[in-house]
């Protein structure tokens, strides 16, 4: 897997991440409809905290609503 935003291939699980980390992401993420729970399983660039939604049973109108 390759990270979209810089190229990077390594990437952390939420429960990697530092306090700090996981305080921007919170911030600057632009998926703000789904929980913490919900995101869990997703992964994140340790470059650049690029966010890869690991999207498993989620369809584009769960997406959306």
């Amino acid at each position: 897997m390759i990270c979209k935003n810089c190229g990077s291939q390594k990437f952390k699980k939420r429960e990697e991440l530092t306090e700090n980390e996981e305080f921007l992401i919170e911030r600057l993420s632009t998926n703000q409809e789904f929980s913490k729970n919900e995101n869990e399983d997703d992964l994140f660039c340790k470059r650049c905290l690029y966010q890869n939604m690991n999207d498993g049973d989620r369809t584009n109108s769960e997406k959306r609503a």
